[in-house]
């Protein structure tokens, strides 16, 4: 129990307290708390939002489900906002019977909008076949322009192809840098799962369980053919193959695409923190910085160098003071890469000894990295860090290409949250 001023001890449950306004609180354990907190607090909360969606969602409500997890992807980068549009995506079978229960009813509307949808179709397949029909009696020269568009969930991605020669499963550079990441992901976590089981799981989806058990936080998608479902055979029909039976690391995870995995040998994920520059690069194969992000480090030389592991993942991990460890931790035994609230420190030496990220960045790091992943602290740029090229930036200053594309599929409703444990890293 902590000791106050004066001698007297503070309530235990103080810190399940959280402070609405003058002389009034609710607790956590209230039934009601998410939506007080976007009621009286914060209507904009991503993370009330996002457990009152989870909350309507079990009591079978998906319509009011989907709305709150809108609500929850409206502050980006959060650390909701790829769980958020994983349940969308979910529950979108769900969502046009949801818009018909709540619009107000017309019925001249009703009765008018099936036409008028059939007209735009058969309009639309009228120009497309008018288009194709040109285009195949232009024989004068053969080209052959495709456009690979996926739904990911978040947005979507284009990608052109001109080739008078096609080569269909021959991945691209920015397919070939998705396709290892992904791989990589799953292998590393697979293997720490074993390391601490001393066995491989049946099901690659064991990886995502409650904490402590979040080895991965979503299941990449595989990027030639767009899907995401494992299967335990090769076929070359897309998605992965899990044999938990191979001996390589390389076989026991790989894309299911016709000659591809044997280009993707396993390098365990990657994460190098350069104390001089205050920055961290994380890096899963082919020696490309999937993310650079500043951080802050510890007073007085703190931070210890050397080679870690991430042997902990948790979302909002609770420390001696709400929030001091941020939006979410990322365990190395008795230090953590971790949000903060203090802005100030990024980019300083104000910490007792941890690293600490932006609670934004935090949001973005944390699902790219599972279990397992080797953490290294250097005192200046050693070769292994400068050796990882950093991806483009676009405009928002995210990287190009964009690495979490293909990491924002959920694959549960993992509770990543440790509701019963105090954390004492160094902070």
């Amino acid at each position: 129990m902590e000791r106050q001023p004066g001698g007297r001890f503070s309530n235990p449950l103080k810190h399940q307290l959280v402070r609405i306004r003058h002389n009034l609180y609710i607790h956590r354990s209230d039934p009601r708390y998410d939506e007080k907190v976007i009621r009286f607090l914060n209507p904009d909360a991503p993370e009330a939002h996002y457990r009152l969606a989870q909350k309507l969602e079990s009591e079978g409500d998906p319509g009011k489900a989907i709305h709150h997890y809108r609500e929850s992807m409206k502050r980006y980068p959060s650390d909701y906002y790829y769980r958020a549009a994983g349940a969308i995506r979910r529950l979108g079978a769900a969502e046009p019977a949801a818009a018909a229960h709540t619009a107000h009813p017309n019925p001249k509307k009703e009765l008018r909008t099936p036409y008028v949808v059939m007209a735009a179709i058969l309009l639309l397949l009228i120009v497309f076949n008018t288009i194709l029909l040109i285009l195949l009696l232009n024989s004068s020269y053969t080209e052959r322009t495709a456009s690979l568009l996926q739904n990911w969930g978040i947005g979507k991605i284009a990608v052109y192809e001109t080739s008078k020669d096609p080569q269909p499963n021959e991945p691209d550079r920015q397919q070939q840098i998705w396709t290892a990441a992904g791989a990589n992901y799953i292998r590393t976590a697979l293997l720490a799962y074993k390391r601490e089981h001393g066995r491989l799981p049946e099901r690659v989806t064991e990886l995502a369980g409650d904490y402590p058990n979040n080895y991965i936080s979503v299941l990449p998608i595989e990027p030639v053919s767009g899907k995401s479902h494992v299967t335990g055979t090769f076929d070359g029909l897309g998605g992965w193959v899990y044999d938990r039976n191979a001996e390589e690391a390389s076989a026991i995870f790989y894309p299911n695409v016709q000659g591809s995995y044997e280009k993707f040998p396993y390098e365990p994920y990657r994460i190098i923190v350069d104390k001089a520059s205050h920055k961290l690069r994380l890096a899963a194969a082919g020696g490309v910085a999937l993310l650079e992000q500043t951080v802050g480090l510890g007073r007085d030389g703190a931070t210890p160098t050397g080679q870690f592991q991430v042997t902990e993942r948790v979302r909002e991990p609770a420390g001696s003071s709400p929030g001091v460890y941020g939006v979410a931790g990322l365990g190395l035994g008795r230090i953590a890469i971790h949000g903060t609230m203090h802005e100030q420190s990024v980019g300083g030496n104000m910490s007792a000894g941890c690293i600490r990220l932006l609670n934004g960045d935090m949001a973005m790091l944390y699902p790219l990295v599972p279990k397992g992943t080797i953490v290294e602290i250097v005192e200046s740029a050693n070769a292994a860090f400068t050796a990882l090229a950093p991806l483009a930036r676009g405009e928002d200053g995210r990287p190009q290409p964009d690495i979490t594309g293909i990491l924002t599929n959920d694959v549960s409703f993992a509770h990543e949250e440790a509701h019963d444990k105090v954390f004492h890293w160094l902070n």
